[in-house]
């Protein structure tokens, strides 16, 4: 088996290539040849077998061969004989064999129409404006239908699309190159005419018109031998007179065109080509939307999603195609069309995992352990997805593509709503289309941006058609006939083309294509769109009309098995129905799988309004995929029993898909299901269980308010006592999660003395005790815990939630870390056992707080890694951006600064992936913070821009009072008076409206300190010393340590040294100064400020102190000490009349003030910033 997907059952070709045909586990109602390039294959084979695959997927034509997927062979079983890291691509099996070996060669009118078929195909690709190259025996197929033979063209791995005028390669297979090709003159696809003459020869004499064998011999032979064709016994005279056309030395005494070919062997060139002709698919004018994601792809640092919309037809998909075939590590998935649910789930993962980009950079041991996960139960995938995507997103840089994903089912829509923010925090590009025409999947997912793409203008038509078409095409006629009657959407431009065929307006003849001028036919384009449908359908039998109707009532896409089994046809009679309604421009021509899917959203819509009899059709339908499909989707299969007035089955399937998806843990997805089932005109008992488990999932989704305004609607006396015990429970949990704490707990209080299940008598008092800490009844919620644990026959899980609760009394009643951390661990020993390892996850974080607490940064360090892990094994990303935003805190305090914004930055990605806005604001707050610290003010200005635009946005007034602190401190040290003044009368503001907590107002006294010192006013020593006693009860050790060297330098600016070193060495700030570099180098530095103006013995000379703060900076982040540090050691050593040393210092000042300045885009920032007076003071100087 190859990638655990494709069966091998036998090799079928052998040539540069190997061809094997293969069960296709993913889609196993039919067979797939797989095309495998050795691994030993040069560069040039390589790109010419990627070639292939893309030219492949671009072409329309029922006489080639069908290509829907490329990729890499990266697991096999031992007994093949086939190489990882060997590229492959999946083609249509089609029975048959090579063009010589077939009997039909013998037979000259089997043969003619053998080159019919063939001539069919040149001139699709001819008037499709590529060239062939490669016309040869063996690569050509031949089958037979009935009695008839059947050709399909393989290998166009040298094809190519608008051949170079400059460049002539030798290009083909030496036997079949035409001699202008050889010469290496100006040529066309008259080559491929030459070729099929060749070919001929071969067939009609068994050996070629020269005896060379060696290739430089051949070539000359090509171009100098004059060939003879002397008669045939088997062939006629007519027939060799076309192959001695064919092989005319000079191209234009060639036939001009296939078409030619056709005429001269006596078939009519109209109704062989028609049918069949639909231009290839080319990308045009949609470059604005490629360089947009193209830009998006290529920056290292954006983590959006990126969701390409449109009507049908508008150009998605050919967007993303053109994506997949520029960018060698994207995956796309576009071929997902009938599957829906865990099985759509399981197929994507499969996509990930087998692919080259991943499945070689996992290690052996994690691949075979998730293509086993993926062999188990569905619970067990679901419950271990978010570990899975991790892994997958680890392991490599990939770009993810999905075609139309607003057309997954809604079950898939909700497993990949929690999927996406994983690829987003791992830098995995994600590239999703969507259709105008249905719902939007996107509007769940965060941190988006869209394209819209729409109809052609007038230029990108004309440039579309001059790209389809080659320079024989009346591209001016089309071009016209398109703008009046088409909707310019592209894909409606191809169907619209394919209409002009069935309706005889594009004809083809032997001279080419003409377009008709009849206005009969071009009245038939004047009229409505339903005319065209009407045309489509005029033709199609009885049971092709069955078939339609079907795929029209269904809501998801069907495979070509299932079409089969609801209508009791063999595989056989239902492909012919198929390929049928694909000629007829009814049903695509799928290139991945066998779904089946209608041209487009319209003609379905019409073939449904023409359906008669609705009710019962949709009645007998549902019975027919009830009794025929068992797995099919319970949703659809329920819709369709609904519109068949069945509502006790569509009840009935649809509560017994909530109940199974119940086991997931798919709230979101049975929120769905259950509002909709609203709709449904069920019985009043019916509907009363809708509204029961509506209030149910709504409570476990935390969504208390729509769980309460539920339960008023529901009429309890026709609930079953269980059921009104189970909705009691829920209101008062939700009364309590709502905020509403007394209300909540009377409510459970009331009902825990009719509880006889001991097990939810605990649930219920262990919620009383969490409600009662939550309203600071730190007493009431101990008592509580304590009683609930002297239980013997409690669960390991609530045995845990009460130890939490009294590790966390520890830390709020008693300030008791190390009490706290016994419990925490206990806590710990309990979630393992019941293994809840989101809980874990928690209460490792909480210990690792009580260790960094305990000044244990080591070991604070080890659980917060621990928490990480379980994180993100389990995919807790909410947890996992609060950890970050923790981390960046604890590296702050020890001045990691680097580290800090890294941890902070991948936190700002988690919540902007999860939409948590809050939150997202709060890690942009800290952004600031810490961009400020290190000079990048431009990062800092535009972190707490966007911050405070959330905050305001959400009158979330605490965390705003903090914003203005750091937003205040940010202008003070630009030098924006201004907008610092602002940011001091907001805040003062907000403390006026709000009760907020007295940090707040220390901080505001703090501003106003900086603004006093901004404006050159007397600083309030008194006041500011307030402000720092307040900090040091407040344990704001950072504050604390700012406030203090803040004080000492406006002690030095007043000349009290005596104070200042006072300041300077108290034991508070020297505690924290040998922990922090920046705080013990701005120490140093006012040591050096005190003993240049003081002179006392007691202290060193100046230089010792500005060397050892320089020696402290030097290897950090550049910050405002930095420049102060240098410029002081410069004017030092003009004193010390060290006029070199002090040039270079004052360089290095002034020079790094300018770089600080030039990072600054915003207008008035930098202006001000060089205008604050010290540093105007030292550039001047």
């Amino acid at each position: 088996m190859i990638n655990q997907r494709f069966e091998i059952i036998k090799k079928i070709g052998e040539g540069r290539s190997s061809v094997y045909l293969c069960g296709d586990n993913e889609f196993p109602d039919s067979l797939i040849a797989i095309k495998i390039l050795p691994t030993k294959a040069d560069r040039a084979e390589k790109e010419n077998f990627r070639n292939e695959f893309f030219t492949l997927q671009k072409l329309d034509h029922p006489n080639i061969l069908r290509a829907s997927e490329i990729g890499t062979i990266v697991q096999v079983d031992d007994e093949e004989n086939i190489s990882t890291g060997s590229p492959f691509i999946i083609l249509e099996y089609f029975d048959s064999q090579e063009l010589l070996n077939s009997a039909f060669i013998n037979d000259e009118s089997n043969l003619k129409e053998m080159v019919k078929q063939i001539c069919s195909v040149l001139s699709y690709l001819h008037l499709s404006n590529y060239i062939y190259y490669d016309l040869k025996p063996e690569n050509i197929l031949v089958s037979s239908k009935g009695d008839k033979p059947v050709i399909k063209l393989i290998d166009l791995g040298l094809a190519v699309y608008a051949p170079s005028e400059t460049d002539y390669s030798i290009t083909g297979t030496a036997q079949y190159i035409a001699p202008e090709l050889l010469k290496k003159e100006k040529h066309n696809q008259s080559v491929d005419i030459y070729s099929l003459g060749k070919l001929l020869y071969k067939i009609i004499y068994r050996s070629f018109p020269f005896k060379a064998t060696e290739e430089i011999e051949i070539y000359k032979a090509q171009i100098e031998k004059e060939f003879e064709f002397p008669p045939s016994d088997k062939y006629s005279d007519e027939l060799l007179k076309v192959v001695k056309k064919l092989l005319s030395k000079n191209p234009e005494e060639r036939h001009s065109s296939s078409l030619q070919v056709i005429d001269e062997l006596n078939f009519e060139v109209s109704s062989s080509v028609i049918k069949d002709f639909a231009p290839a698919k080319t990308f045009a004018d949609r470059k604005d939307a490629i360089n947009i994601l193209s830009t998006y792809i290529n920056d290292k640092t954006s983590s959006e999603v990126f969701v390409v919309k449109g009507f049908d037809g508008s150009g998605k998909t050919t967007v993303l195609n053109k994506l997949r075939e520029t960018y060698t590590n994207s995956i796309l998935i576009n071929n997902a069309k009938g599957k829906s649910g865990i099985e759509l789930v399981k197929y994507v993962i499969k996509k990930l995992l087998y692919s080259e980009f991943i499945y070689p950079f996992l290690g052996s041991g994690v691949a075979k352990n998730l293509s086993l996960l993926l062999t188990g139960s569905d619970a067990e995938i679901l419950n271990q997805l978010p570990a899975v995507v991790s892994k997958l997103a680890s392991a490599n840089n990939f770009i993810f593509l999905i075609d139309d994903y607003n057309l997954f089912d809604e079950f898939s829509a909700e497993v990949f709503k929690d999927f996406v923010p994983i690829l987003q925090i791992n830098n995995i590009k994600v590239i999703l289309s969507e259709s105008s025409e249905s719902r939007y999947h996107s509007a769940q997912l965060n941190n988006v941006r869209e394209i819209t793409i729409g109809s052609f203008t007038d230029v990108q038509l004309a440039e579309l058609i001059e790209r389809s078409f080659s320079a024989e095409f009346p591209k001016k006629q089309l071009n016209e006939l398109t703008l009046t009657y088409s909707d310019l959407l592209p894909g409606s431009i191809i169907s619209f083309i394919k209409d002009l065929g069935l309706l005889g307006i594009m004809e083809f003849r032997t001279g080419g294509v003409e377009i008709s001028s009849d206005q009969e036919k071009l009245s038939v384009l004047k009229g409505s769109q339903t005319q065209i449908y009407n045309l489509r359908l005029k033709n199609v039998t009885e049971l092709e009309r069955q078939a339609v109707n079907i795929l029209a009532a269904l809501d998801i896409t069907i495979e070509q098995g299932m079409l089969a089994e609801l209508m009791e046809l063999s595989e056989q009679e239902t492909l012919r129905i198929i390929t049928n309604l694909q000629v007829y421009n009814i049903i695509q021509k799928n290139t991945a799988g066998t779904a089946l899917v209608i041209t487009s959203d319209g003609l379905k819509k019409y073939i449904y309004s023409e359906l008669q009899g609705k009710e019962i059709f949709h009645s007998k339908l549902a019975e027919k995929l009830s009794g025929n499909l068992p797995s099919f989707s319970k949703t659809e299969l329920a819709r369709q029993f609904e519109l068949g007035k069945n509502f006790d089955m569509c009840y009935d399937i649809l509560m017994s898909e909530i109940n199974d998806v119940e086991k997931h843990s798919s709230f979101s997805y049975m929120k769905k299901i259950l509002e909709s089932m609203l709709d449904v005109p069920f019985s009043q008992s019916q509907n009363n269980q809708v509204k029961f488990k509506l209030s149910d999932v709504n409570y476990k989704l935390s969504d208390f308010k729509s769980a309460l305004n539920i339960i008023q609607t529901i009429e309890e006396a026709n609930l079953g006592a269980d059921t009104r015990l189970e909705l009691s429970v829920i209101k008062g949990s939700s009364l309590i999660g709502a905020g509403e704490y007394e209300a909540g707990k009377d409510f459970l209080n009331n009902l825990i003395p009719n509880l006889t299940d001991g097990t939810y008598r605990h649930k219920l008092l262990t919620e009383l005790a969490y409600a009662n800490f939550d309203q600071n009844k730190f007493t009431e919620a101990l008592v509580q815990c304590k009683n609930i644990l002297s239980n013997t026959n409690l669960s390991d899980e609530l045995k845990g939630k009460c130890y939490n609760l009294l590790g966390m009394y520890e830390i709020y009643q008693n300030n008791d870390a190390k009490n706290a951390l016994q419990w925490f661990t206990k806590a710990i020993d309990c979630y393992d056992r019941a293994n809840l390892p989101r809980r874990i996850a928690g209460m490792e974080v909480n210990v690792g707080n009580i260790y960094n607490m305990l000044g244990d940064y080591h070991k604070a360090e080890e659980h917060w890694s621990k928490a990480s892990q379980i994180n993100n094994s389990v995919g807790n990303l909410e947890q996992e951006g609060l950890l970050l935003l923790n981390l960046g805190v604890f590296h702050l305090h020890r001045q990691k600064i680097e580290e800090a914004i890294t941890s902070v930055n991948k936190a700002h990605k988690i919540f902007l992936s999860l939409g948590n806005e809050l939150n997202e604001s709060l890690a942009l707050l800290n952004l600031g913070e810490l961009y400020m610290l290190i000079c990048e003010y431009q990062n800092a200005y535009d972190s707490l821009e966007h911050s405070s635009r959330i905050l305001k946005k959400q009158n979330h007034n605490e965390e705003l009072a903090e914003l203005f602190l750091i937003l205040g401190k940010f202008y003070f040290h630009i030098g924006d008076l201004e907008n610092h003044s602002k940011v001091v009368k907001e805040l003062s503001q907000l403390l006026r409206e709000n009760e907020l907590p007295a940090k707040h107002h220390n901080n505001f006294n703090f501003l106003q300190v900086l603004e006093q010192i901004s404006n050159n006013g007397d600083v309030n020593i008194q006041q500011l010393k307030k402000i720092i006693a307040t900090y040091n009860v407040q344990d704001e050790r950072l504050y604390y340590a700012e406030s203090v060297l803040l004080l000492v330098e406006q002690l030095i600016s007043a000349g009290d040294y005596e104070t200042s070193l006072e300041e300077i060495n108290s034991k508070e700030l020297k505690e924290i100064c040998k922990q922090n570099n920046i705080f013990e180098a701005e120490r140093e530095y006012f040591l050096g400020k005190i003993s240049l103006g003081h002179g006392s013995d007691k202290l060193l000379p100046p230089i010792d102190y500005f060397e050892k703060a320089y020696d402290l900076v030097k290897n950090e982040s550049i910050t405002e000490l930095t420049w102060k540090i240098l410029w002081a050691l410069a004017e030092i050593y003009i004193q010390r009349g060290n006029i070199e040393k002090s040039k270079n210092y004052s360089k290095y000042a002034k020079e790094l003030i300018q770089f600080i300045a030039e990072q600054l885009s915003t207008t008035g920032l930098q202006r001000a910033y060089l205008q604050q007076s010290e540093r105007k003071a030292v550039l001047q100087n």
